[in-house]
């Protein structure tokens, strides 16, 4: 399996985390296109807008992320994740990066996708994906036309 996918931005985000040894997994349109071709069998294209990243909320981790984060000069503390999380918002990363990180996500419980991600090759390295269960769970719970056309070629890809 290999995040093929990634631009700059992506990899330099992804390549902190893991030097910080966050506990973290590549979720979304990324996890789908490391399942999965881009080609769909439609005859369109799956593409790409942002990274969503699934990071455990647990305060000691959070320093982790704080720490990669200060690493791409964004000034945020694990006690401003902790406040944007335990009132339902999501960080806001500056400096071009367009990525989200998630302390949940529907349809999976956070803990049991951090234990059973897999492992995938990329240009940093060895990074965690959401197993394809767990990956099929979320896209069958988000439930948006996109999600549930993700869901379909991931069953046809088994």
């Amino acid at each position: 399996m290999r995040l093929a996918y990634l631009n700059a931005m992506e990899t330099e985000l992804l390549g902190a985390l893991s030097r910080q040894e966050a506990l973290f997994a590549v979720v979304g349109g990324h996890a789908v296109l490391a399942y999965s071709s881009p080609e769909r069998p439609d005859g369109s294209t799956r593409t790409l807008g942002d990274l969503d990243i699934l990071v455990d909320p647990a305060i000691e981790n959070l320093r982790r992320v704080s720490r990669a984060l200060a690493h791409l000069r964004i000034d945020m503390s694990a006690e401003q994740l902790d406040a944007a999380y335990t009132n339902e918002q999501l960080p806001n990363l500056t400096g071009g990066y367009r990525a989200q990180l998630f302390p949940r996500i529907a349809g999976v419980e956070t803990t049991e996708v951090l234990q059973s991600s897999r492992t995938a090759q990329s240009s940093v390295g060895p990074l965690p994906v959401i197993s394809k269960p767990h990956l099929m769970a979320a896209k069958r719970a988000a439930g948006r036309p996109k999600d549930l056309k993700d869901l379909r070629v991931l069953e046809l890809s088994e």
